[in-house]
């Protein structure tokens, strides 16, 4: 008999909230995409293919530190395998491991990649472990854990007083607690609390920490910082000076510099406070003064700085507003005058500027409409067709995406109870599932549709199924079974789950 058990050291039931994010030529304020599973940096592309590995291209290390030795890959190059999540910055990357394990690369300049040292690496070296979501950064990156602190490392780590406002540090530094998610723009941060609020604090450059006022804040642990808004489930900071928020109803709100209409408000004109964009936003991104956004139909929409055809309209014509771009689209990341963007079958689509083979399409020609680059791309968790689980408002990730069966969320097994710190036991053999939190007992078993709860059986419309060896359990049937309550967001495709 094969048995899986969970130990835990207590069974107390915890209120859960569960919500199915050189220095001259550095921009000034740029942020890798969090938990994604491909992103556009300045200098390179990177990629996650559905088993795993890890793919990039574009400007190698090398060539920044003006080695000639070695080829610039204008095709997608294998990076490392085993990987959950990557975030490409400026000139170096991070990358989450499935084992939560926190990995970097690229230019070490203003210790970037907080391995304790001021060396360039070639490679991906170990960081940290136990992360859930990383922003790489111009001169700064941030990492949350599991137990939802907040990391940073490299130059003007805003840790300090207004006093002395910044500190510079080789390795993750802790800055605070009850962190959902967060992205490191240039010397200002923004934070999504595990109550979703959103929060702020650095320099204030073009109204960037959208507090309405004029003068810079630092670091939350001798000062406050800023609450910007609530109900934030994702926030992105453009390279410059814009910064955008999805809600949890699914609008989009931006704030900040304005110059080429990035913002997407039909002006030129900058904000120092949110404004209201659109509605049913699933993913933001946003590049030099131009941004994208992916509805919750798939649809794709462009904003802003089209020079080189970034926008992927087919022009070189700045927008003011949003203009529509293709369907059919997952999630997408724009990098310094390029985008990516994933759609829902899996393949690469980028555009734009071609500098150093950074679309991947092998050639250097700039192109103005999405051309395909390759196929099998892990859907990132904030796609337009994913269904979103977060638990206090931090996303959380599956070894395979939830599925729906019967109108019935189905997640993996193992995650789930993991995440509520329930006892289980998992019998391989049998298909059977036993599920305790003290007071509660559940028993229930592949695809039978008459589990026990305290010996009484009780009847559900979807049993519990396998897809690909692993156990996937009906959410909303687990969660009422422990007492909490249930609800659906059609709009953001979440489950929303409260004690």
């Amino acid at each position: 008999m094969i048995l899986i058990k969970k130990k835990i050291l207590r069974l107390a039931v915890i209120s859960l909230v569960i919500v199915m994010s050189f220095a001259a030529v550095l921009p000034t304020y740029a942020a890798g995409d969090v938990n994604s599973t491909f992103s556009a940096g300045v200098y390179s592309s990177t990629a996650i293919t559905t088993d795993g590995s890890l793919w990039a291209w574009g400007v190698r290390v090398n060539q920044l530190n003006k080695d000639e030795s070695y080829e610039i890959p204008f095709i997608p190059t294998k990076i490392m395998d085993s990987v959950r999540f990557v975030s490409a910055g400026v000139v170096h990357s991070h990358a989450i491991a499935e084992d939560g394990s926190l990995w970097a690369w690229g230019l070490n300049i203003s210790n970037l990649l907080g391995d304790g040292t001021d060396i360039s690496r070639f490679s991906p070296v170990w960081i940290m472990d136990d992360v859930t979501s990383v922003s790489a950064g111009p001169i700064h990156s941030l990492a949350v854990k599991t137990d939802g602190s907040l990391w940073a490392w490299g130059s003007y780590v805003p840790i300090l007083s207004e006093v002395e406002a910044y500190t510079n540090s080789f390795v993750p530094t802790m800055i605070m607690d009850d962190v959902a998610s967060a992205v490191a723009g240039g010397s200002c941060s923004f934070v999504i609390k595990t109550d979703g609020s959103l929060w702020s604090w650095g320099r204030r450059n073009e109204g960037m920490l959208g507090d309405g006022t004029a003068y810079d804040r630092f670091e939350p642990v001798r000062s406050v910082p800023i609450k910007i808004m609530d109900n934030v489930v994702s926030v992105h900071a453009g390279l410059e000076y814009s910064i955008y928020a999805i809600k949890t109803d699914g609008s989009l709100w931006a704030w900040g510099n304005n110059d080429f209409g990035q913002l997407g408000d039909g002006t030129t004109t900058s904000s120092n406070s949110p404004i209201k964009i659109m509605d049913n936003v699933s993913t933001v991104s946003s590049g030099a003064a131009f941004t994208m956004a992916v509805k919750t139909d798939g649809s794709l929409w462009a904003w802003g700085n089209n020079n080189q055809g970034q926008l992927g309209d087919g022009t070189t014509t700045n927008r003011l507003s949003p203009v529509w771009i293709m369907n059919s689209v997952a999630s997408v990341s724009c990098g310094g005058s390029h985008a990516l963007a994933v759609k829902t079958d899996g393949s690469l689509w980028a555009w734009g500027s071609n500098d150093n083979g950074i679309l991947g399409d092998g050639t250097g020609i700039e192109r103005h409409t999405p051309i395909k680059i390759m196929e099998n791309v892990q859907l990132p968790a904030n796609s337009s067709n994913y269904i979103k689980v977060l638990v206090d408002y931090k996303l959380m990730t599956f070894e395979s995406p939830p599925l729906i069966r019967n109108g019935r969320t189905m997640v993996p097994m193992m995650t789930l109870l993991d995440e509520f710190g329930y006892l289980y036991e998992y019998n391989i053999e049998h298909g059977t599932i036993k599920v305790e939190n003290g007071e509660t007992t559940l028993i229930m078993s592949i695809s039978n549709y008459t589990p026990t709860i305290n010996g009484e059986i009780t009847m559900i419309d979807q049993p519990c199924i396998l897809v690909n060896g692993v156990p996937l359990v009906p959410l909303r049937f687990i969660a009422e079974t422990f007492g909490c309550m249930v609800e659906w967001n059609p709009i953001t495709r979440t489950v929303i789950i409260t004690k």
